[in-house]
């Protein structure tokens, strides 16, 4: 495997030195998109979450929606505060304190497995600001893409907490524990003085927004070979002989690799219809792209946690978001940016009926796999 691995690096390394010039020109574009849209809107939140962790919001909480958290998710409730500092932040927040939560063994490893996979999301500034007024031009295409991000973010918990009963993971003794005086931030609220907390606060920021920055550059590299290679350009050939337009696959496989790219470009996508635009993005955003991805397994690298719940989830999370969008736009006139006519496109309903049959496809295997599973360790023993 490391032969493998040193053989990807060196290519890599070449390929820099032959498509230099595209390589330096989509850096640039990288890097700009970064300062002008990333920066702006999540910068303010993770020094507001920095600051957050020297209070002890994850007792509290934990006392509060311990009641709410088991039955909805089969977890304690002190994963609240992962839930809500997910949703108003983006990746990786909800994976930083998720490790922490394990690590101060408030919650198991299968918990933290499937904590994993509903708390790290896209946060409304980047949902609202960046996509939808920036991308789109539209402040309530950004409310619309943001109802639904949450809305199966949720979902995919449920349906996980509904598997995990399946394989009989049981109440364990951490319930016990959601009121114990926890503080996410290993120093003492008391012991620092708010300009030393929100410098540290700073610091930090600085640190993952600076990562952001880097995921983005190298993934933006990696995007600029594959088109020069016209590596995207077989693959385009070949989903268009199965009825994909080009346009389409040129921004779903650009968002797989990296988020903002993807969502930029899927927005610009000249198609008949704007929903298709909306739609894609609702996808991207819930799967949140390979770069995100390995942004939330570079922090929990260090743990015994394992990445596949999480991205079977992140996975889950884009469909039921594809699903949701889908149906907002066409129940909900306000949602519908395509009504020229009272009538609904026939498109949409065709999409919707692909969507719902993916993800229980995608359901049904799971299950399966689980029950199988199951079935196989009670042979055993």
């Amino acid at each position: 495997m490391k032969k493998i691995i040193t053989i990807v690096f060196v290519c890599f390394l070449l390929l820099l030195f032959v498509f230099s010039n595209s390589n330096i020109i989509a850096v640039k574009e990288s890097i700009l998109l970064w300062a002008n849209c990333v920066v702006p809107s999540l910068f303010p939140f993770f020094i507001a979450v920095e600051l957050l962790n020297y209070t002890d919001i994850a007792r509290s909480l934990g006392k509060l929606l311990n009641g709410i958290m088991r039955p909805l998710f089969n977890v304690p409730g002190v994963a609240a505060y992962a839930l809500i500092m997910g949703l108003i932040c983006s990746s990786p927040i909800g994976a930083k304190i998720t490790l922490e939560l394990y690590e101060n063994k408030l919650i198991t490893k299968n918990e933290a497995e499937r904590i994993l996979a509903f708390t790290n999301n896209t946060g409304p500034l980047f949902i609202i600001g960046t996509t939808g007024i920036l991308l789109f031009g539209s402040k309530t295409i950004g409310y619309l893409l943001l109802i639904t991000h949450i809305l199966s973010s949720l979902t995919v918990g449920i349906i996980l907490g509904i598997k995990s009963r399946i394989n009989d993971e049981t109440r364990t003794s951490y319930d016990n524990n959601y009121y114990k005086d926890y503080i996410v931030k290993s120093e003492s609220a008391d012991n620092l003085d708010l300009g030393g907390a929100i410098s540290i606060s700073i610091k930090k920021s600085i640190s993952l927004i600076l990562q952001i920055g880097g995921f983005m550059a190298l993934f933006a590299v990696i995007i600029s070979i594959l088109n020069e290679s016209k590596t995207f350009n077989l693959i385009e050939s070949i989903l268009e002989k199965l009825f994909v337009p080009k346009d389409i696959t040129e921004g779903l496989l650009t968002g797989l690799m990296e988020l903002t790219t993807g969502l930029n470009v899927t927005a610009k996508i000249q198609t008949p219809y704007l929903s298709v635009n909306i739609i894609l993005c609702a996808f991207l955003l819930g799967f949140s792209s390979i770069s995100v991805i390995l942004q939330v397994i570079s922090i929990i690298s260090k743990s015994n946690l394992r990445a596949k719940t999480y991205i079977y989830g992140k996975l889950l999370h884009g469909l039921i978001a594809m699903l949701y969008t889908s149906i907002l736009i066409r129940f909900i006139p306000i949602f519908n940016f395509d009504i020229k006519t009272n009538t609904t496109p026939l498109y949409l309903t065709k999409f919707i009926l692909i969507i719902i049959t993916l993800i229980v496809a995608f359901a049904t295997i799971l299950i399966k796999s689980e029950l199988h599973h199951k079935f196989i360790n009670r042979q055993y023993n």
